[in-house]
This record gives structure tokens, C-alpha cells and sequence, in this order.
């Protein structure tokens, strides 16, 4: 078997039929069952062939046919069966994924693997879940067959690995039946059985969006069940824990790396590197605070208050714990088995036999339904091989539980709505399905349903569901809080027009780096509110940052008659009327501003530095000699040197210069020391030979 040219024809069997070309198709299927030396879809692909020539023969002939779409529809619906079917016997065929390792050891043993026997024997639950996650795609009969006994006569964790066995099944084949057979799912009476079959819908919907169209019939069935069993808001909790679960691998290493080493120090405040060409007040340019007219649908994220947040994190539904079992779950044998990641957590679960049971604080914490079902029995394992240590943490767990709330272990089911229930159900269930995918050892990442894009509302699908105002608008929050910039965008654009739609679009537009089109929402806000002083800020700000200080000094202009007093507005003032040549302005506004914050250090700075600018060198020495009695920073001895070294005063410069060298730790004289400043320097007669004699008497 080529197993290149098998990928590169399922490829084009999959593009084919995406697009309705039913010739191409066909012809591609047949050569994937050549490499694979198949024949057993000869005489269907025949089939297919002849009722497609004869539907191409009437078509040109010009013969109308009102159900010619239909029969093509029914065709490309047949050729993807024999692909799916094709697809699982090169995976078995190839022979290195887990998934062939199992089916392998399935059909090895003498135990049986067809659906209506293995109703009427006694088999594992671990059984069931392989034969249905690697067996051959399912007729009606197995459907119905199985949803019967599902709902009448199958345990709980037999019709949870069930369920899941299906699902996963689904992330490598395309399966109409088990599909459908997971709709029903949802129509459980069974909580955990009813959210595993809602997540496994909608990651196989997801994964087979492009073949979708050719089953309309889906999309009304999927409607039918979210109406009847209530799930719409349901399913947008969903969404939510799936877009959430993209911030899980972010989430740890930001734990790792950034917020358990601050939380383990002083948060120290470090002071800006102020530089003369006004970075004084870049704290300000770049402060895009959220509007505080958002703060019940929209939170800053910035370092400090994720500090703050762990717990909230979690209680949002946000994966924290992933770092925390990762090692565990890549180092137990137990995690090799692909069914022990799905497997309901149980103290009488197979491999379990003859270890130690475990005390009643572990299954006090699992109760609280804070932990999915994988790190339960992570947990367990743990504690079960460190017998030494037994004691001792079990006191300590029984401690923590004894002193806390439940607000941060998590609500007994007891006090949870059933709403409340099936939705913490969902959340578990997905953190297992993506430690699965990210974790398992054996994974094969074409399976993983993360790597497509999560949103539900791009698919048609789906469409529907969310097709209120109000859902629409939860989402579109939702993304925006959490900074998933892209998602909101086009969420936001989808919705009516209104100044904060305008404002929230600008923002997420900011935040991926588009100023101009950001600004254009921006005054497209300030049209339909005037006088909004956050949208006169970012308007401002963003004019600003593009060095359109005239356009800039509007905004400013008009926030300042809401904010006169404002030291950072008054700042930024300052520098437009610098950068427009009007320097009575500038100065106005830096004594308003060095008036009335007398304890601050940025009007002083900016007045020593417009001062340098207005060759009023004499003042800025002033001022300069204020600010290096305070604890300067390495820009103030940097400005003061040029302020020395345009009066003549080369041994003052030279002092103030390794000064700024010597808080900035450089052991040498950089070459671009006066690079940033260079133009400016010239403009006040320092040539290219006296920038070389000071880098050399530095140095």
C-alpha cells in the first residue's frame, strides 16, 4: 500500500465531495480501493457510476429533472459511506495508530464484536467501548438496536463508555448512524449519559462540517432535539466551555511561568522608562482600558488581576488543572488504555483489584464535582502508590475540606438545578475529551476535534440555534471578556448597529493590531453617542500612536472639557501641541498639570524636556537637576546629558551619560547610544564627528 498517494486521494475524495463533483469522486474512490488491493466495493461503485452517467445523459439532452439534485445528493451520500469505510481499513491496514492496535486486539479475541450479541452477553464496559469506537460503520438496525438497550437495560457506565465510544469513533469516520444514534442520547432521562452525547454531537458536527450539506435531515433532527429537551441555553454554555478550552494550554503555562512565580514575590512597581520625546505618557497611549459602560460583559485581563483570579477562573469553567495531572496521566499505564480516559470514576474499577480503597475526604472532594473523571483517577493512583505519604495527605485533604467553602471546592450535586447539573456535567466531560486529545500517549492528532475551529455559529448547522438576538449578543460578550478577538469581531458585526457595538469592535480590532479600522468604529461610536469620554480617549490615543497629532488634539481638545484636570490628558495635550509647533500650549498645560499633581514626576519631566526642545536650556537645567535628585531613571540621565552637551558642558554630559549607563547595567557603550535621539541632537548642531568623540570618550 502507497500509504501517500491513499492520503492524498482521501484528500481528494474529501474536497470532491464537499463540492458535489460526484465524477471525481467516484474516480478517486476506486483508486483508494486499489491501494488498498479492495474489491469489495467494486460492484457498489459501479452502481453509483451507471445512475450518475444516466442522470449526465438526460442532463444533456436538456431533459428537465426536478429531482436530479436529490439523486446526486443520494449518490455522494453512498460514496461517502464506501470512503469512510475505506478510511478504517487503511488505518487497519497501516497499522501504527492506537486505533488499528486496538482493533487488532479486538478481533483477536474470541469474544463477540457483532452489536445484537453483545446485547445478549455479558462483555466489559471497556469492551463495548472499543468494539464501538473501531468497529464498521453502523447499519439502521444497529442503531435501533443499540438505542433500545441503551435506555433499557445497559448500567451507567457501560452507556457512558458507549456513548463515548461512538463519539470518538466519530472523530475518525463519518457515520450517519451513530450520529443519529447519539442524537437519541440526548433525549436521556441520564444526566452524564445526556451531556456526553450533546458534546459528541457537536464535535462530530464540527468535524464533518464540509459532508453536512448532503444530509439536511441532521440539521432539522438536531433542531427538533434541542427544542424538545429545552437545550438552547444549554448548548451555549457549550460553546463557551469549548472556546474556553483553547485558553487551556495558555492557562498552564501562564501558571507556570507567570502567575505562581508572582504569587511567590513582591510585585514590584517598576518605574516607566521615561524618554523627552514624550514615552512620559506612553503608559497613557496604551492604556486601552475597557469602558467602565461594559463592566457587565467585559473585564480587563491583565497580569494582576489574573493573579486575582485563579478561583474565578475556575468557576467560570476554565481548565486550571491540566499542568497539575499532566506528568501523572504520561507516566501511569493505566492512562494507555484509550477507555480508562472515558471510563466513569469508580473504586471498583477493574485494574483497581487488590490496591489500596481510598479514605472518605478523596471521595468528599470528587463529590464536589470540581474534578473530571481523568483526574480522579489521577488522583487515586497518586495516592494509592505513595503509601508512605497516605497519612499525611489525607489529613491535609481532610484539613482543606473541613475549612472550605463551596465556593472554592465546587456545589454538591445536591444543590445544583438540573440545568445547573447537566451543564457542570458538560464542562467535566469536555475537560476529559481534551486531556484525551492533548494528552494520551497513543493520539492521533487528525482525530483531535480541537484543532478545527470551535465556533459554533459559522456552521449552518448550527445556524439556527443561535438565531435570537439575545444568544447572539451572550456570545459575542462572552468572547469579548474572555479576548478571543476574532470571534467577537465577527459577532459584533453581525449584530445591530449601536455606539458599543461600535466600541467593542473598534477595541477587538486594536487588539489585533488594525488602529485604522479601529479608529473608523470608533468614530462611527462617537456619532451615534457624543460626548462618550472612553471613545474620545481611544480616539485620541489611536490618532496619537499614528503620529496624526492635529487629528489627535480634537479628541483631546473635547475629553478635556470632561476632564480638565486629567494629568495624563493633560500630558498628551502637551505633546500634540508640541508636535504642531504650539509651544504656548504645550507649556500651559504642563504647568496646569506640574501645578496640580506637585508630587508627580511626569509634567517635570516634560517640561524639562519641552524645555530642551525650545532651546530654553538654562529652565530645562532646572529641571533637570529637580529629577536627578529623585531617584532618575536611566532616560532622565540620558536627556540631562544631551541638555549639558548642547550648552558646551562635555564633562557634565559625559557624567549624566554613564550615569544612564550604569542604571541600565551596560558594561559597554551600545553603538545606537544616541541613536533614537540623533536627529534631534543634530538639530541642535551635534554633529555625526562629536556623536563618534563621545562614543569614544565613553567607551
Amino acid at each position: 500500500m502507497d500509504k501517500v498517494t491513499f492520503i492524498s486521494l482521501e484528500k481528494e475524495v474529501s474536497e470532491a465531495l464537499s463540492k458535489g463533483r460526484l465524477g471525481s469522486v467516484i474516480a478517486a474512490l476506486r483508486s483508494m480501493a486499489d491501494c488498498l488491493s479492495c474489491v469489495q466495493f467494486n460492484d457498489a461503485l459501479a452502481e453509483i457510476n451507471e445512475g450518475y452517467s444516466f442522470l449526465l445523459d438526460y442532463y444533456k439532452k436538456g431533459v428537465e429533472d426536478p429531482t436530479r439534485q436529490s439523486h446526486i445528493n443520494n449518490f455522494l451520500r453512498r460514496a461517502l459511506l464506501i470512503k469512510s469505510q475505506l478510511h478504517r481499513m487503511y488505518l487497519i491496514a497501516e497499522g501504527t495508530s492506537h486505533f488499528a492496535v486496538v482493533q487488532k486486539t479486538v478481533s483477536r479475541l474470541n469474544l463477540p464484536t457483532a452489536l445484537s450479541e453483545m446485547c445478549k452477553a455479558e462483555v466489559s464496559p471497556r469492551w463495548w467501548f472499543e468494539v464501538i469506537w473501531t468497529g464498521e460503520v453502523w447499519t439502521n438496525t444497529d442503531r435501533e438496536l443499540l438505542t433500545e438497550w441503551i435506555e433499557q437495560k445497559a448500567d451507567d457506565i457501560t452507556a457512558l463508555l458507549v456513548v463515548s465510544g461512538a463519539t470518538l469513533s466519530l472523530m475518525y469516520q463519518f457515520d450517519l448512524n451513530r450520529l443519529q444514534f447519539l442524537m437519541q442520547m440526548m433525549r436521556s432521562p441520564r444526566t452524564s449519559l445526556k451531556a456526553r452525547a450533546l458534546v459528541g454531537v457537536i464535535l462530530a458536527t464540527i468535524k464533518h462540517k464540509d459532508v453536512l450539506p448532503l444530509f439536511p435531515e441532521l440539521k432539522s433532527q438536531l433542531e427538533l432535539v434541542v427544542e424538545e429537551q429545552e437545550l438552547s441555553s444549554t448548548l451555549l454554555a457549550l460553546q463557551m466551555q469549548l472556546l474556553l478550552s483553547l485558553n487551556t494550554l495558555e492557562i498552564e503555562k501562564n501558571l507556570r511561568e507567570e502567575i505562581i512565580p508572582e504569587m511567590m514575590k513582591h510585585v514590584k512597581n517598576k518605574t516607566k522608562d521615561l524618554k523627552g520625546n514624550f514615552d512620559l505618557s506612553e503608559d497613557f497611549l496604551n492604556e486601552q482600558l475597557l469602558n467602565p459602560e461594559w463592566e457587565s460583559d467585559g473585564v480587563a485581563s491583565k497580569l494582576g488581576e489574573k493573579m486575582r483570579a485563579l478561583s474565578e477562573m475556575q468557576h467560570k469553567g476554565a481548565d486550571i488543572m491540566l499542568g497539575s495531572f499532566k506528568m501523572l496521566k504520561q507516566s501511569y499505564p493505566f492512562f494507555s488504555v484509550a477507555a480508562n480516559w472515558f471510563y466513569p470514576y469508580t473504586t471498583s474499577h477493574p485494574e483497581f483489584n487488590g490496591k489500596p480503597t481510598l479514605p472518605d475526604t478523596f471521595q468528599q472532594m470528587f463529590a464536589r464535582g470540581m474534578m473530571c473523571e481523568s483526574d480522579k483517577y489521577s488522583l487515586h493512583l497518586m495516592f494509592t502508590n505513595m503509601s508512605q505519604m497516605q497519612d499525611a495527605m489525607s489529613q491535609q485533604l481532610s484539613a482543606a475540606l473541613g475549612g472550605a467553602g463551596e465556593g472554592n471546592w465546587g456545589n454538591t450535586p445536591q444543590t445544583l438545578t438540573p440545568q445547573e447539573e447537566l451543564v457542570a456535567a458538560i464542562r467535566l466531560y469536555v475537560q476529559d475529551i481534551y486531556r484525551y486529545f492533548k494528552l494520551f500517549r497513543h493520539l492521533d492528532t487528525m482525530a483531535d476535534p480541537f484543532l478545527e475551529d470551535v465556533l459554533f455559529l459559522k456552521y449552518p448547522v448550527h445556524q439556527s440555534i443561535f438565531a435570537s438576538e439575545d444568544m447572539q449578543s451572550d456570545l459575542a460578550n462572552f468572547t469579548f471578556k474572555e479576548g478571543f478577538w476574532t470571534y467577537a469581531l465577527g459577532l459584533y458585526k453581525a449584530l445591530p448597529e449601536t455606539a458599543v457595538h461600535h466600541q467593542k469592535i473598534g477595541y477587538s480590532l486594536q487588539q489585533l493590531g488594525h488602529l485604522e479600522e479601529a479608529l473608523t468604529h470608533y468614530e462611527k461610536a462617537n456619532l451615534l453617542q457624543e460626548g462618550s469620554t472612553w471613545t474620545l480617549r481611544q480616539l485620541g490615543n489611536g490618532f496619537r500612536k499614528l503620529g496624526r497629532y492635529a487629528e489627535a488634539l480634537r479628541y483631546y481638545e473635547e475629553l478635556e472639557q470632561a476632564q480638565p484636570d486629567d494629568e495624563k490628558l493633560l500630558l498628551a495635550l502637551a505633546e500634540c501641541y508640541l508636535e504642531t509647533k504650539q509651544y504656548a500650549q504645550a507649556f500651559d498645560k504642563l504647568f496646569k498639570a506640574d501645578y496640580l499633581y506637585p508630587n508627580g514626576r511626569l509634567a517635570l519631566r516634560a517640561l524639562a524636556w519641552c524645555s530642551f526642545l525650545t532651546e530654553k536650556y538654562d529652565k530645562a537645567t532646572d529641571y533637570y537637576n529637580k529629577i536627578l535628585q529623585q531617584n532618575p531613571t536611566s532616560a532622565d540621565c540620558l536627556n540631562a546629558g544631551h541638555n549639558a552637551w548642547v550648552q558646551g558642558r562635555v564633562v557634565d554630559a559625559l557624567t549624566y551619560y554613564r550615569q544612564s549607563l550604569s542604571l541600565t547595567k551596560c558594561d559597554m557603550v551600545p553603538s545606537d547610544f544616541f541613536e533614537k535621539d540623533k536627529a534631534i541632537l543634530h538639530d541642535k548642531g551635534i554633529t555625526e564627528y562629536d556623536l563618534s568623540l563621545m562614543l569614544d570618550a565613553l567607551a
